[in-house]
């Protein structure tokens, strides 16, 4: 791995808001609402990134431009720095626990790690002490965490909260209530007035929300709604274009 990968970026996706090397993103949707899409969309800008496939999934490596593994051991290939990790179920538990560890194990700075199912890596394959330690944790080897998950209940609080950009898809009743208080209150009645395919985007250290949408024709993030920072929690959606 390069000595100073977290400098490196691939793409020019143009996104909402900076986002850079060390700050964590949650991603959460309901299966069919483009969730996976959009995470492939938004890691395409890390150079160093490994995605840990747990779930049957329509995306393969090619969606990712990344390199297909079955075992952790795999990430030593230095011919390759993007990989998608999707172990064979009987040993998703300990290739998967590899690979989170491995920024710590080998002293790795700046790699980009996306789980696709959070809820799934924490309660079967009960990894939620490393989930927490790279949350909690990361931001010192410049660690970039992206989580993937249906819904935002029964995940490990550290995972919102540590959190710099949280993105949602359209949601209602206990989960848009657990989303506001790891958020911001106003992004409950945001969530479920949501179109399809449409997001919200909350960007935590100035607690505005963006929202919009992923082109899929041409693979930019198009804008539908923007809330001024001062008016979070006040008000309704500055609208744009719909």
């Amino acid at each position: 791995m390069a000595s100073s990968p977290r400098a490196q970026q691939r793409s020019s996706l143009w996104l909402p808001f900076t986002w850079q090397q060390g700050e964590h993103l949650s991603l959460i949707g309901e299966t069919g609402t483009g969730k996976s899409t959009l995470m492939a969309a938004l890691l395409s800008q890390w150079s160093y990134l490994i995605v840990l496939q747990t779930k049957a999934d329509k995306l393969t490596a090619a969606d990712y431009s990344a390199h297909l593994i079955k075992r952790a051991q795999q990430l030593d290939d230095t011919h390759y720095s993007r990989f998608l990790l999707r172990p064979a179920y009987r040993e998703q538990r300990r290739e998967v626990a590899i690979a989170l560890d491995r920024p710590w194990k080998h002293n790795e700075k700046g790699w980009t790690i996306a789980v696709d199912e959070e809820f799934y890596v924490e309660d079967n394959l009960r990894l939620g002490g490393l989930i927490e330690r790279n949350f909690t944790q990361g931001r010192s080897h410049f660690l970039t965490n992206v989580a993937g998950m249906q819904r935002p209940s029964g995940i490990t609080r550290f995972v919102m909260s540590q959190s710099t950009h949280v993105v949602s898809f359209g949601m209602e009743g206990r989960d848009a209530k657990v989303l506001s208080e790891a958020t911001t209150a106003s992004i409950q009645d945001v969530v479920d007035q949501l179109g399809r395919h449409e997001f919200v985007w909350f960007y935590r250290p100035t607690r505005s929300m963006w929202i919009g949408r992923l082109d899929l024709k041409t693979g930019r993030l198009i804008e539908t709604a923007r809330f001024a920072p001062e008016r979070v929690g006040r008000g309704a959606p500055l609208p744009l274009q719909r």
